[in-house]
């Protein structure tokens, strides 16, 4: 690969047998999944950029708040159902099809439980919920249409799951541009008829999932799915395997939004400083994704994995795309440092808090791809107690910081927990890779 890229001059460089030569299968998927999800975000973030400019501060305020209510609801709906089908299908697709096909069945039918009996919880908690978080009743009517969407995001982000462990990439980032084309289309239309407002971004970002979650149940073939096989056993291997992901993603998901609930909790004179903060997680959105993507491209790699030196291969093709993409990350945030005091400058404020959560994205987008390898181990338990442990220190560090600091002190704490927690994990996994060698046994 190297000698190919020592080949790199004008006159090849466009063109595509060259490429086709010189990328590896990871980095043409790579390629893929990145491709749909900066297209998928530009949209997205062009919906904050109008957000930016058409709401007030305090406004930006909430509309953080409630995508960090949608975040971490929606991820209690997986409950570690999403990477179980990842795992099991990846493990026996190449030796048993109607297994790994029987793992999807099995949780689409799960699904069904869980989503229901978590939208009537929100419905009627949703008052309390709007108080406890913002001090009045900003977010009671979004939260409760949330309780209907729940139905409709639930089962989109359940397709994408699907997609990413058949690795059918393409229909996968097809399917995320059509959500988010979607939703910015139905707030392009409200603003030329005149009445956008927070309100319409709550009915964007819940009942208009509704029917891309149900066009992504028939793109991804679920259905399809549905074959006979001992169902005692499935569910045997699938709770073992879930049981500790499904507090690990859990933790995961409220420590990345943990920030934004204590800010707005605890910074109760000042919903300014609320808002900054909200403007400089959704100014970092371009972070968020690259680092999501890493995982949706690498996940089923590495629950793929058998064997020692099938993992240092997995290592050495994460960091020839994470490395890049943390150079990109580092040339938007110069961009932002001039574009904003001169574009958007009710919210220069947010530029130091920016920094810190910068820091600490790209230190996650180098590190996630890695830190997978716990889970493709086998040790899910370690991974939910690293997490658990995370998610105590995470809310101490938070509650000592935005109290002396305000808002930038939750981009601060956050920085030096990534920090702490990435460390120990690749630690754990240089003191374990071994374990690889003996996967297939342990599984068996």
């Amino acid at each position: 690969m190297l000698k190919a890229f020592n080949n790199i001059t004008l006159s090849n460089f466009y063109r595509l047998s060259f490429w086709k030569e010189v990328l590896p299968t990871y980095a043409k998927q790579g390629v893929v999944v990145f491709t749909g999800d900066i297209i998928a975000k530009v949209m997205t973030f062009s919906i904050s950029i109008l957000l930016l400019k058409l709401i007030s501060i305090e406004e930006i305020g909430y509309y953080g708040v409630f995508l960090s209510i949608l975040a971490v609801v929606n991820q209690f709906t997986d409950l570690g159902l999403h990477q179980g089908v990842v795992r099991f299908y990846s493990l026996y697709n190449t030796t048993d099809a109607a297994r790994s096909q029987s793992f999807i069945w099995l949780a689409f039918r799960c699904k069904w439980f869980i989503i229901p009996v978590t939208s009537v919880i929100l419905y009627f908690t949703a008052p309390w919920i709007s108080t406890l978080l913002v001090h009045n009743n900003a977010l009671e009517h979004g939260l409760r249409l949330l309780s209907f969407g729940l139905f409709g995001t639930g089962f989109f982000e359940f397709s994408i799951a699907v997609l990413q462990a058949r690795q059918n990439f393409k229909l996968l980032t097809g399917l995320r541009i059509t959500e988010a084309f979607a939703k910015l289309s139905y707030l392009l239309v409200t603003i030329y008829l005149g009445i956008f407002s927070l309100e319409q971004v709550f009915i964007a970002y819940t009942i208009i999932p509704l029917f891309v979650g149900t066009l992504g149940l028939f793109a991804s073939r679920v259905f399809s799915a549905r074959i006979h096989y001992p169902w005692k056993e499935l569910i045997v291997e699938l709770y073992h395997f879930t049981k500790w992901l499904a507090v690990t993603y859990m933790a995961i998901m409220i420590l990345q939004h943990i920030d934004m609930f204590m800010v707005s909790g605890l910074i109760t004179d000042n919903s300014a400083d609320v808002g900054l903060y909200s403007a400089a997680r959704r100014l970092s959105i371009p972070l968020v994704v690259m680092a999501g993507s890493l995982t949706t491209l690498f996940f089923p790699k590495a629950m793929g994995i058998t064997s020692h030196e099938q993992m240092l291969v997995y290592v050495k093709q994460t960091l020839k795309i994470s490395a890049p993409v943390s150079i990109i990350s580092l040339i938007y945030l110069g961009v932002l440092h001039l574009v904003i005091p001169w574009f958007f400058k009710n919210i220069t404020g947010s530029l130091p808090i920016i920094d810190w959560l910068f820091a600490g994205y790209i230190f996650t987008i180098l590190g996630n791809p890695i830190t997978i390898l716990i889970t493709a181990m086998g040790d899910t338990k370690v991974v939910a107690m690293i997490n658990l442990v995370q998610f105590v220190v995470t809310l101490t560090l938070h509650y000592l910081f935005i109290t002396h600091l305000g808002s930038i002190g939750a981009a601060m704490s956050s920085f030096i927990v990534w920090l702490i927690a990435g460390t120990f994990s690749f630690w754990y996994i240089y003191n374990n890779q071994l374990k690889f060698n003996s996967l297939i046994k342990q599984e068996n």
